[in-house]
């Protein structure tokens, strides 16, 4: 469950020049996630790209690990943008579709991990795929993630910190 503020931030990356890629954080209520409602508490950016190549940041990349190996309850949506931009160069399917090269990431990624989720963000759909059944759904309003939300920001800008790094060098227009 991907609360409306959440969906909305999604929603405008679309109609920025350059594919966006990040982690949607939740916590399973049991095992396995799938099997349940999660609800997102949370979203780190971690990357931008070309509609080639979505790159992630290797320092924020590795505070978001360092936040999961520090809050082991938490689990992660990975999530990349196809712009309208994208979409208009490479044609309609994109906008409904993962690309062939994204697709080969999930599988590998699947591999290594089951419970592996990624999501396509585009002007039309936000697309999830994993093992087993997934669907998704906006939620109105949730104190949950208003509670979150700025918890796990501010536990990501302390972990960049002690490693020397700043978090708002990320630029994405």
């Amino acid at each position: 469950m991907l609360p409306e503020d959440l969906e909305k931030k999604l929603d405008e990356f679309t109609a920025l020049p350059r594919e966006v890629t990040g982690l949607l954080f939740y916590q399973p209520q049991n095992y396995p996630p799938r099997d349940q409602l999660c609800l997102i508490e949370g979203m780190f950016l971690t990357g931008v790209g070309t509609d080639e190549h979505v790159s992630q940041d290797a320092r924020r990349f590795k505070v978001a690990s360092e936040f999961l190996r520090r809050n082991p309850a938490y689990e992660i949506v990975e999530f990349h943008t196809h712009t309208r931009d994208t979409i208009a160069q490479y044609g309609n399917h994109y906008a409904r579709n993962f690309s062939g090269a994204d697709m080969d990431l999930i599988r590998e990624n699947l591999r290594d991990n089951p419970n592996y989720i990624a999501m396509l963000v585009t002007p039309e759909a936000n697309l999830l795929h994993g093992s087993g059944e997934l669907k998704y759904s906006t939620v109105k309003d949730s104190q949950t993630h208003r509670k979150m939300d700025p918890i796990i920001q501010t536990a990501m800008e302390k972990i960049a910190r002690n490693q020397g790094y700043e978090l708002g060098t990320l630029r994405i227009q």
